[in-house]
């Protein structure tokens, strides 16, 4: 008897099995388009079922049913990072559907954001990438003769580019927006022969502190800064330019350069370049040290050209110069020396003196007012140091 009841169990176990059928929700999505694009819109799903609601589950997505459709909208995604979330509909009867919305994130990007021109009157182009044609792309800048136009349907910025007639480089920006992005377009406007080589001022202070002042006639070539300490007879630094006759420009010079004889009190010296920095005085506390180790080094400074306010070039920035002693680095550059040897070769046994010490050395270009510089060197009052 208990094993009949046992089989009989099993028998109407497996009847039971072979009847189970799933149960298939009555709410099917049948049409929808959920993908948002990042400037905001409204998207439409078709669902079946009888007595549709709806809801998100998050509140960056708003939902709303009229019969069988619900409809999504969003505002713009202001964010690069695209965002996603659910839909739930639910159906009188208890049954429900989940459905995935997303919204891409925006996009914006200026294909080409800096520009170096010669001084003529230019137009140049470049792309702007956004998340739809529709988004807003502003332009501006502070700089007259710098404009810009966007065109929405080509995705393309134009920038009119004035001519350059104040007798220096100039640099000028633009600031392309779009929401709470933003992008700078840079352009720079050089004659290499008439911005840049040309007369200057060798500006220095003759004390550690910057309180005495004192500038002099140079003139810059391709491949020297002359010094007029006298009319007659210039000192020559042979400097280097690495990129040539392209932006950005530098300059270079080396320690222990020859610049020429100079004539002071009816004695005529050879003169060399030195430089050293504020924390170590090399030449004045280890002069063996200086010769030995900087000589042998053959360290070299670095200037680079920016443009002031004023409108004036200087070519400063000591910083990119460091004291080089036995492969150690040593502080900022802050110091040159015109050497004074009794022998034309740069050794300590030949050392007469320091002819010239020149604290904070930077370079300023002689704009005259009739070449549409903003004033002339001489009005422009005391030299100005180059905070390091």
């Amino acid at each position: 008897m208990f094993t009949l009841a046992v089989c009989g169990c099993l028998f109407l176990a497996s009847c039971s099995s072979d009847e189970y059928e799933d149960k298939v929700s009555s709410v099917v999505s049948t049409a929808a388009d959920t993908q948002i694009p990042a400037i905001g819109g409204t998207k439409t799903i078709t669902v079946t079922g009888q007595g549709i609601t709806a809801a998100a589950e998050d509140s960056w997505l708003n939902v709303s049913v009229s019969g069988n459709t619900i409809t999504v909208s969003a505002d713009a995604n202001n964010s690069r990072e695209s965002r996603h979330t659910i839909v739930v509909a639910k159906a009188s009867n208890g049954d429900k559907a989940i459905i995935n919305v997303s919204q891409m994130g925006t996009i914006f990007f200026v294909e080409d954001a800096k520009f170096d021109l010669d001084d003529e009157k230019r137009t140049v182009t470049t792309n702007v990438m956004t998340s739809s044609p529709s988004q807003t792309v502003t332009v501006s800048s502070e700089d007259s003769w710098l404009t810009g136009t966007y065109n929405s349907q080509t995705g393309t910025l134009t920038v009119n580019v004035d001519a350059n007639n104040t007798g220096v480089s100039r640099t000028g920006s633009l600031t392309v927006s779009s929401g709470d992005y933003n992008s700078v377009i840079t352009i720079t406007q050089t004659d290499f022969k008439k911005d840049v080589l040309g007369e200057y001022y060798f500006v220095y202070s003759k004390n550690v502190n910057g309180t005495q002042w004192v500038d002099i006639p140079a003139e810059l070539t391709t491949n020297s800064l002359k010094l007029y300490l006298s009319e007659e007879s210039p000192l020559v630094i042979p400097i280097k330019m690495p990129n040539g006759n392209k932006a950005p420009y530098e300059l270079t010079a080396d320690f222990g350069s020859y610049l020429g004889d100079f004539t002071l009190q009816e004695k005529t010296y050879n003169c060399y370049l030195g430089f050293d920095n504020d924390d170590y005085k090399f030449l004045s506390r280890y002069t063996a040290y200086f010769f030995k180790y900087m000589g042998a080094t053959q360290a070299t400074i670095s200037l680079s050209m920016n443009t002031e306010d004023n409108g004036y070039v200087w070519f400063g920035g000591f910083g990119e110069g460091v004291v080089d002693v036995d492969g150690d680095e040593y502080g900022d550059i802050s110091t040159w020396y015109i050497l004074a040897m009794s022998q034309k070769e740069f050794a300590q046994a030949n050392l007469v003196g320091s002819l010239s010490t020149m604290y904070w050395p930077y370079l300023e270009k002689v704009v005259k007012e009739e070449e549409g510089g903003a004033k002339a060197f001489a009005k422009r009052g005391a030299p100005r140091r180059i905070k390091k």
